[in-house]
C-alpha cells in the first residue's frame, strides 16, 4: 500500500486509494485535504484515476502524474499542478481553475483511441483493438 504524502509543512495530505484493477495492474486514486480544516481539496468521483507520480513543489504546490484507467487513450498520461493555498489546478497546457472542476478538465483533456468507457461498459478486448488497428491500418474503417 502506497504511503501518505504529506506537504513540507505537512498542511496538506494526499492518501491514495491503492487496488488491483487487473493482473498487475494497479489504480491509486489520491485524495487531496487540508488537515488543518479537515476539508478534501480534491477527490475523484471516477475511480479509475491514478496519481503515478507525486512532487511537493511547495507548502501548498504539488504536481501529480495521473492517468487513467484502462489507458486506450492518448496523452498516456497528464501532469496536474495544484495550487491548494489558491483553491486552483491547471492540466498541464491549460489555464488554472478552480479545484473542484480539475477531474472534468482531466477527462477533457484526453482523446480515446478505440472507444471512450461508458460507465459499466467493458473496454474492448485485445482482439478487438488489433481488429480495429488493422481496419484504420488498412482504410477499411
Amino acid at each position: 500500500m502506497r504511503n501518505d504524502c504529506d506537504s513540507p509543512s505537512g498542511r496538506y495530505k494526499i492518501t491514495f486509494d491503492e487496488r488491483e484493477v487487473f493482473n498487475t495492474c494497479w489504480v491509486t486514486v489520491p485524495t487531496l485535504t487540508d488537515t488543518r480544516t479537515g476539508e478534501t481539496l480534491l477527490s475523484f468521483k471516477d475511480r479509475f484515476w491514478s496519481a503515478d507520480e507525486v512532487e511537493w513543489r511547495s507548502d501548498s504546490v504539488v504536481v501529480m502524474e495521473m492517468r487513467k484507467y484502462p489507458g486506450n487513450h492518448l496523452p498516456v498520461s497528464l501532469k496536474v499542478i495544484v495550487d491548494c493555498s489558491a483553491g486552483s489546478g491547471a492540466v498541464e497546457g491549460r489555464p488554472a481553475r478552480a479545484i473542484g472542476v480539475l477531474e472534468q478538465d482531466l477527462e477533457a483533456a484526453l482523446t480515446w483511441r478505440f472507444a471512450e468507457p461508458n460507465g459499466d461498459a467493458r473496454p474492448p478486448t485485445p482482439l478487438e483493438r488489433l481488429q480495429k488497428y488493422l481496419r484504420e491500418l488498412f482504410g477499411l474503417g
